[in-house]
Parts: structure tokens; sequence; C-alpha cells
């Protein structure tokens, strides 16, 4: 599956909204690529927001710009969600906006996954790393 070349846009003022997905993938050996995804969610009490949530194995996560402008800053709020095994995740550019507990610029739960040259600005933590064998900078 690709998901290359895309713009999403999401502007939530809902109070209670429960989650914001920008794009979600749930396919192996997947290409994410020069997405860019802007959530901008002014709410009090409003939605964890993630930009990219791949479940996928084998796939390419590359070359997309997130930004997340969310107006609780104790939500979870997350650029890339990533579950999957033996994935490449590199070029990517993250602003978080806020640097609460909850920004992340990357959530890594699987394993084995590696990739370099991202750059992270106002996240609270750029990587969060849940897996084994993990080499993403």
């Amino acid at each position: 599956m690709f998901v290359s070349d895309n713009t999403v846009q999401i502007e939530n003022s809902r109070i209670n909204a429960l989650t914001i997905y920008g794009i979600y993938v749930a396919s192996n050996t997947s290409t994410i690529r020069g997405n860019k995804v802007k959530i901008v969610n002014d709410a009090s009490g409003a939605a964890d927001g993630y930009a990219i949530w791949s479940s996928g194995n084998l796939g390419v996560i590359d070359g997309n710009e997130i930004y997340l402008d969310v107006a609780t800053p104790a939500l979870f709020n997350i650029g890339v969600v990533l579950l999957g095994d033996r994935n490449v995740i590199s070029n990517n550019v993250m602003d978080l906006v806020n640097t609460g507990g909850g920004d992340n610029g990357f959530s890594i739960n699987g394993d084995y996954n590696m990739g370099g040259h991202n750059v992270f600005y106002r996240c609270g933590t750029n990587i969060t790393d849940s897996g084994t064998g993990n080499n993403v900078t």
C-alpha cells in the first residue's frame, strides 16, 4: 500500500472528541512518504492526536511533514505511532508545538526498526521506544 504526497489538515474545536488520526495504515510492506499532516485541536479537553499511525511490518515512513498543535498539552499527541517490526523511518520533520509530557515525535512499540535524519521541534520527547533492537534517530 502506498500513501504518498497527500495533504491532511484537521482543525477540531469539538469538546470531548475521542481520538484524531491524520493517516492510519494497517498493512504490511506499506510506504508512507511525502505527506503533510497538520492537526490543530483547540478545544479544551479535546482528543489525543496522532498524525501517522502504522501497525504494519517491513514498511517505509519517509519524508513526511507533521505539525500538531493541541490545546491540552497533557494529552497524547504523537507524530508517528509505529506498532510494526522491521520498518525504515527516515527524513521526517515534526513540530508538536507544545512540549508537554504527552508530546512524542515517535512512539515505537515494534522491534528492529531502523532510520535516521528525522528532525524534531518542540516535542516533549523525541522518541519513545518500547520495542527491542530499534535504532531510530
